[in-house]
C-alpha cells in the first residue's frame, strides 16, 4: 500500500489494503446489495480500500453487536482496535494498534455496563411518566364525573 503523503491519501478506489477477518465466522462483503468478496474465519486478502473500510466498518459492527453491544457506530477504543486488526495496512498509516485482549473485554464489559445503567435510567423515568399519567387520568375522570352530575338549582322567591 502506498504511504500516506501528507494532505494526501490513497485513492479508494485503485489502491488495495490487506483486509482481515478477525471473527470466527465467514464473512461476506456487499457492496450495492451484492457480494463482492467472501472470507473465511482468519482468511486475510487484499481488497480495494473503499471495499475494505465498507467491509471493516459492517464486520466491527457484527462483532459488537453479538458481544451485547447496542451503540456500535459510537467511537471508542474497543471499535478503533477492531479497526486496527481488520485493516492493518491503515491502521498503521493512522497509528492505530490494536488492544490486548484483556483491555477489548474490559472495555466491552464497560460499554455493557454504561449500557445497563443508561437503560435502567430510561426506565425509571418511563415509569414515573406513567405514574404521572395515571395520576392525571385519573384527575380527569373525577373532574368529568364531577361535570355530568346534575345541576340543582334553587329558585328565588
Amino acid at each position: 500500500m502506498n504511504k500516506v503523503i501528507k494532505n494526501e491519501g490513497p485513492d479508494p478506489t485503485l489502491d488495495v489494503t490487506k483486509f482481515v477477518n478477525v471473527d470466527s465466522k465467514p464473512y461476506d462483503i456487499y457492496i450495492e446489495g451484492k457480494v463482492t468478496r467472501h472470507f473465511e474465519a482468519g482468511e486475510e486478502k487484499s481488497v480495494p480500500v473503499f471495499v475494505g473500510q465498507v467491509g471493516a466498518k459492517h464486520l466491527i459492527d457484527r462483532i459488537l453487536q453479538e458481544k451485547g453491544v447496542k451503540d456500535t457506530n459510537r467511537d471508542t477504543d474497543e471499535r478503533r482496535s477492531l479497526f486496527a486488526q481488520i485493516l492493518p495496512d491503515w491502521a498503521e498509516e493512522i497509528q492505530v494498534k490494536p488492544q490486548t485482549q484483556e483491555q477489548f473485554n474490559d472495555g466491552i464489559k464497560k460499554q455493557l455496563d454504561d449500557q445497563k445503567i443508561a437503560l435502567d435510567a430510561l426506565l425509571a423515568e418511563g415509569k414515573k411518566a406513567e405514574g404521572k399519567k395515571d395520576e392525571e387520568i385519573a384527575k380527569l375522570k373525577k373532574e368529568l364525573v364531577e361535570a355530568n352530575k346534575p345541576k340543582v338549582t334553587t329558585k328565588k322567591k
